[in-house]
């Protein structure tokens, strides 16, 4: 409103006009008087006339860009996105939105893409905020962004280890009147998305169901972006059965077919789960250098500023330093993975505080480190993962050996109950 008042009363004076010549035969003098001092804005009637009066242009007194140039700031935006350079993209978006005129399919755009570039910028909740509200809208003029919306909200939750609130989101996108109108590549991926939170959550059948028919959908088309999501599902389904060998296979090829899409911003967390799977796998292939994965992927999530799948890889480097007895480095690494994550409780944070408790026990033999695990349950509720009771095994195990059999077989009864939940 000020920076409107500045450019109103600027092009009255250059056109060499009082107050009372201004506003003859539009308004009461006492009315250019207070749009001068950003009390009052005049109507687009009152603002075509002033500005023929002042021999201006309209966008001139109205600080409004044509939709052409507004069009170019959200490509460039999008390029900056795709890139990881968000701050460039902000710059974008900010001036698009201070516009004082701007149609709802151009705000609708711009405003989502400030959440992706909050994504980016690892401040989930800013995106979920923003997300939310555009879901809530009848999206009108941005009836083609409704797809990636719903997309990158059941995403952000996943993200954050809300996978459940993510798989309910999915739900009410799929079962909404117009998602058999989507393009079927849309489809596929929130059918994809919507899969992968059901696996965080241990909803393999759910998943299973979803990714089978995600893959008879991708199989009439040439999509490199479907057939990457579907081995991506497959690939987690196949971990979480404890199949690794498939597992890992699957994600190679879901990465080379992300590489093929140029799925920039997915990579750095595909490449920190295939070291994760890597892992597992790595005395059955020879030839297979975890560690190296796991460096690699560690360091690219670094680069393109992506903390979350920097984190994750966290998780395969403190896992190969534990194998090797290295203690002391897996506790730095699973700190520094946690320390990555900040406030974000990902699906990593459970892996990295589990991996920490180990190396903890491990370099100070200390029992009540086990038995204080408890508290990381509590902060598990709603993960679906398998290596919760897989801690909940080990810990049993070395309680008994200890000779706590009341709080060994505690241990073993909270394996089987949280077995039971995400069977």
């Amino acid at each position: 409103m000020e920076e409107f008042a500045k450019r109103f009363k600027s092009a009255r004076l250059s056109a060499g006009l009082t107050q009372s010549q201004a506003a003859e035969g539009i308004c009461a003098s006492s009315y250019i008087s207070l749009v001068e001092s950003g009390a009052r804005t005049p109507t687009l009637d009152m603002l075509e006339a002033f500005a023929k009066r002042f021999s201006v242009g309209l966008d001139q007194l109205q600080n409004q860009l044509p939709d052409s140039e507004m069009f170019e700031l959200l490509n460039s935006a999008k390029v900056a996105i795709h890139l990881g350079e968000y701050d460039d993209a902000r710059a974008s978006i900010i001036k698009i939105l201070s516009q004082d005129s701007i149609s709802k399919s151009i705000q609708m755009q711009a405003v989502h893409l400030n959440a992706k570039c909050a994504y980016g910028l690892n401040q989930i909740s800013e995106a979920i905020e923003i997300l939310e509200n555009l879901t809530s809208t009848n999206f009108l003029a941005g009836e083609k962004l409704e797809p990636e919306i719903w997309l990158d909200l059941i995403r952000c939750y996943y993200s954050v280890n809300d996978a459940a609130t993510g798989a309910v989101k999915g739900e009410i996108a799929i079962r909404s009147k117009e998602f058999n109108s989507w393009l079927l590549t849309d489809q596929i991926s929130l059918l994809c998305q919507l899969a992968s939170c059901y696996i965080q959550i241990g909803g393999l059948s759910m998943a299973s169901r979803l990714t089978i028919r995600a893959k008879e959908m991708a199989a009439g088309l040439s999509s490199p972006l479907s057939l990457s999501q579907v081995l991506w599902n497959q690939a987690g389904i196949a971990q979480e059965s404890g199949d690794a060998g498939s597992a890992f296979t699957y994600m190679q090829q879901a990465i080379n077919w992300a590489e093929a899409a140029e799925l920039l911003e997915s990579l750095p967390r595909m490449r920190a789960a295939l070291a994760n799977m890597s892992v597992e796998v790595a005395g059955s292939v020879a030839e297979l250098d975890a560690e190296e994965l796991a460096e690699t992927a560690f360091i690219e999530a670094l680069a393109m500023g992506k903390p979350i799948d920097a984190a994750s890889a966290c998780v395969a480097r403190a896992e190969i330093a534990l194998m090797g007895e290295n203690f002391k480095s897996a506790l730095d690494i699973s700190a520094e993975g946690l320390r990555l994550l900040g406030k974000t409780t990902s699906g990593a944070f459970i892996e990295l505080s589990i991996l920490e408790t180990k190396a903890k026990f491990h370099i100070s033999n200390d029992i009540s480190i086990l038995l204080n695990a408890k508290d990381l349950l509590a902060r598990s509720r709603g993960h679906g993962s398998v290596e919760i009771p897989k801690f909940l095994h080990y810990a049993a195990r070395i309680l008994a050996q200890e000779g706590l059999e009341k709080e060994s077989i505690e241990f073993y009864e909270a394996a089987l109950g949280y077995s039971m939940t995400i069977s």
